[in-house]
């Protein structure tokens, strides 16, 4: 469905990219000066939607579903092998297949001004809040996961705020911490 794929001024998609807008009631939309990188994956699925904001890098080898609706704000770097699925599948029933259980769907959000490092995977119902740094190979799947709540293995939450230097480790604990964070192996 053509028809429903909007792409900005100065988008600039590489080869082998995958683009699918799967039927009239899915969209997807690329905003102005975005970039997608060779071999990326931007799939709606029935009834989707991708929302991709301007000024956005998304590099190779990552993949992005549009399930339950995947929002992502204007200036988000997306470093390569990172994924997105924004729906879930059902399997509380055992007298039923998992294929026969549908989706959940609640979709996921994406602030301005992020970075994704290398083979982040996001997770449906996930949002991320402005000004945000997900270290590379972190995985997200709580409803507000803000950076600071990550607690992966050999990872330490620091903050990162606006004013000289940007970089600063945070005065209060982890639970507690802005909104503003990165967390770095």
């Amino acid at each position: 469905y053509v028809e429903n794929i909007k792409i900005g001024s100065n988008v600039r998609i590489g080869p082998y990219v995958s683009i699918v807008c799967h039927d009239k009631n899915s969209s997807l939309e690329i905003g102005d000066n975005t970039v997608i990188k060779q071999f990326a994956v931007l799939m709606t699925y029935p009834g989707g939607r991708i929302s991709l904001g301007k000024n956005c890098s998304v590099n190779p080898f990552c993949v992005l579903y549009g399930h339950g609706g995947l929002d992502i704000g204007n200036d988000v770097r997306i470093a390569t092998h990172t994924v997105f699925i924004p729906a879930n599948h059902n399997f509380e029933k055992a007298d039923e297949t998992i294929t026969q259980q549908g989706l959940k769907k609640k979709g996921i959000k994406i602030g301005n001004n992020i970075w994704f490092g290398a083979g982040c995977i996001i997770l449906d119902g996930v949002h991320i809040d402005d000004n945000s740094v997900i270290g590379a190979g972190s995985s997200g799947k709580s409803p507000r996961y803000e950076a600071w709540r990550m607690k992966l293995s050999g990872r330490t939450a620091r903050g990162r705020l606006p004013g000289a230097y940007g970089w600063r480790a945070p005065r209060c604990n982890p639970v507690t911490a802005p909104s503003r964070t990165i967390c770095t192996p």
